[in-house]
């Protein structure tokens, strides 16, 4: 079935689901009991037709009901494990993060030990000197080293230290890497233009995040992103940047929303078709509100487009894969103060027509209104929710809808031919009052058919507060058991109803005031179900721990399957 949508020169198309096979996503279009030999629900084993377990060797993955190489079967399955990375050091504010400590997360989950590779500018970047092996957690991690020769063995995490520069007014001194850094202020441009990402290989399937600044509870302005490998990258995007530019007093800085497009190919050309006019210069083109503007970038490039003028929703095309960030250089919700934000994002075929929303937990006793948003991509979406009469009751291509709702709800449009992206909002910390908890973020919902039974993942030792938002969907009229590894890979507890109980929701302590929970804390965190769940990482400071007015978050993972067959031009 095709159908055709017109808005403004801007168009959608939308057929039918596409299937999978042993995805380690929550979709059961093709991957469940039905179709044999399978896939396990981790990848590590292949299900005969008779119920027989074959194991997968260390080197090895499930994809399509077979054991392959392991990057082979990443580069078919679609999720945010993979074994090639681009990260960008993202526009900031003046003073840190601006040039402040850049640092890659990098988790091997798989059951060989994964060797990594960096280069940057057509230069390798040594590992044995700027990589780095976190031991310990919360306040008293230390810095290991990374043995190039000997890799990462499974569920470890190394720290990537690729770039810091001097520090810089007008906010406070920039935060510094606990160890040297590779590259200087290069690896980041301010403002419009084209920069270099850093390419990030494995031999192994990783999953990998990247923060700006690592360290950041002693920052001013913090963010970070799960990062997609270019095997879940797409030709085919709706835009986005953090939010809207509105920053109260007393921040006055330079700053405004900004959108990062990489490529992985030579000779990349990219299309975007622009809600705002894009004002150009240093390499960006110039064009008005809706005519087609392009460019051309190389293997490793990417476009930096940063403006007050928005361009959340526009439609963005490429003729070979891209990676697609959205951010901003120090953003404001309702309050004082400013922080930073960068999110990547999914393609239009991997966004979901189904949401839960899941914010992050209570930064004080007193329970507080979230903030979500909603953006359209195929016109006359129509919306449903659980409780009802959340939002608005439909969203159009391009189209950006704000909601505000104390409680978690669930939102779904008529069908997959329908889909939209979601993303939720921790406010300025002046909303809290007295104290300054947190500021100002945005972190992007994973749709549940992209959950995983399986996540390894890092949290920032330098946050005196790490939580954890986890979601899990009934199946078969059961909820699965979800364990973490730190509580003694018990389940955790405390799950709440979503609306009307298809969903579940709870949030999980890490750490507070710096003191690790039930045996957690930050550092390296896994966790396991049977069932494809939904985690999210956040962490936030306070002025009664002497960090920043500062905040981050994340999905900890999620599969980038092609669920939907809309295409965006």
């Amino acid at each position: 079935m095709k159908l055709t949508f017109l808005l403004v020169a801007m168009f959608a198309v939308a057929c039918g689901p596409g299937g999978r096979n042993g995805s380690g996503g929550g979709g059961d279009d093709t991957g469940g009991g039905d179709v044999c030999p399978r896939c396990s629900d981790d990848n590590s084993s292949v299900v005969t037709c008779d119920g027989e377990i074959r194991a997968c060797g260390p080197d090895q993955s499930c994809s399509n009901g077979e054991c392959m190489n392991g990057c082979a079967a990443a580069e078919a399955n679609h999720a945010s494990i993979g074994c090639e990375y681009y990260a960008v050091d993202m526009d900031a504010a003046s003073g840190p993060p601006q040039d402040a400590c850049f640092a890659v997360f990098v988790a091997n989950t798989s059951r060989g030990q994964a060797h990594i590779n960096v280069e940057w500018n057509g230069q390798q970047i040594d590992l044995a000197q700027f990589a780095k092996m976190p031991i310990g957690q919360g306040t008293g991690l230390q810095y290991g080293q990374y043995n190039p020769t000997t890799g990462l063995a499974p569920g470890e995490v190394a720290i990537l230290f690729l770039a810091y520069a001097p520090p810089s007014l007008p906010l406070m001194p920039n935060v510094q890497c606990p160890v040297p850094a590779a590259i200087g202020t290069d690896a980041q441009i301010s403002g419009n233009g084209m920069g270099k990402a850093f390419h990030i290989t494995t031999d192994l399937p990783v999953v990998a995040y990247q923060m700006l600044p690592y360290g950041g509870g002693k920052a001013a302005a913090t963010g970070a992103s799960l990062l997609l490998p270019t095997s879940a990258w797409g030709t085919n995007y709706v835009g986005v940047t953090a939010y809207d530019s509105d920053m109260p007093p007393p921040i006055s800085v330079p700053q405004g929303p900004s959108m990062n497009l990489v490529a992985m190919e030579d000779n990349t050309t990219v299309t975007i078709r622009p809600k705002s006019a894009i004002s150009g210069g240093a390499g960006i083109p110039a064009t008005g509100a809706g005519v087609p503007m392009m460019m051309t970038l190389n293997k490793g490039q990417y476009a930096q487009i940063t403006q007050i003028a928005p361009l959340t929703g526009s439609p963005i095309s490429s003729d070979k894969p891209i990676g697609v960030f959205g951010g901003h250089q120090i953003m404001s919700i309702d309050r004082c103060c400013g922080d930073h934000g960068e999110q990547m994002v999914a393609p239009v075929r991997a966004l979901g027509h189904e949401y839960v929303a899941a914010p992050h937990g209570d930064r004080k006793p007193t329970s507080e209104a979230r903030v979500y948003r909603i953006i359209g991509a195929v016109n006359q979406t129509n919306l449903v929710y659980d409780p009802p009469n959340i939002g608005p009751a439909s969203v159009n291509l391009g189209q950006v809808h704000e909601i505000r709702s104390a409680t978690p709800f669930t939102v779904r449009s008529q069908d997959d031919e329908h889909p939209f992206m979601m993303f939720t909002y921790m406010t300025g910390a002046g909303e809290q009052g007295e104290g300054g908890w947190g500021d100002a973020d945005f972190v992007r919902m994973v749709p549940p058919q992209q959950y995983m039974t399986h996540y390894v993942f890092f949290a920032d030792p330098t946050y005196p507060f790490t939580t954890l938002t986890v979601v899990r969907q009934k199946k078969e009229g059961q909820f699965a058991d979800v364990t973490l590894k730190c509580l003694g890979n018990a389940p955790i507890s405390g799950w709440q109803p979503v609306g009307n109980g298809d969903y579940e929701i709870t949030y999980v302590k890490l750490v507070d005031h710096f003191n690790g929970q039930n045996g957690c804390n930050n550092g390296v965190n896994t966790m396991d179900s049977t069932a494809p769940f939904g985690v999210w990482v956040w962490g936030w400071g306070s002025e009664d721990t002497q960090t920043g007015w500062v905040s981050y978050g994340y999905p900890a993972g999620e599969g980038v399957l092609p669920i939907n067959d809309v295409i965006i031009l």
